[in-house]
């Protein structure tokens, strides 16, 4: 394994917070639009909703920051299971020794009773 890093989603708030923490020029960072703050040789465009290509085959370690936009109004089962596709498209394509993946909607369901998603 080479050691490389993968970000993939750092356009929100939590990858903005890790370029911030993170200055390390071995790192690729994939969203949909490129943050400020990092280099366009250190990022790449991604959109997980269609054909994913382009990314390494193998990296020391993958941050999955991405998610869809979460309101109150879309907190239903699909919206759900589409991040499980972005997370199996991108397991599936790159082989990673680490795995780190950060739900974005666990801050709203600490304020949302579960009963909304039924």
């Amino acid at each position: 394994m080479n050691n490389k890093i993968l970000v993939i989603g750092c356009s929100g708030t939590v990858g903005l917070d890790f370029i911030e923490v993170n200055k390390n020029k071995n790192i690729l960072y994939y969203s949909r639009k490129k943050p400020d703050g990092i280099k366009k040789k250190n990022w790449r465009q991604i959109n997980l909703d269609k054909r994913v290509s382009g990314l390494p085959k193998k990296v020391d370690k993958i941050f999955f920051f991405a998610s869809p936009y979460y309101k109150v109004k879309n907190l239903k089962k699909n919206i759900f299971l589409k991040e499980l596709i972005w997370l199996k498209k991108i397991k599936k394509k790159v082989n990673s020794r680490v795995f780190i993946y950060c739900h974005q909607a666990v801050y709203i369901l600490l304020v949302i009773p579960l009963a909304v998603l039924n």
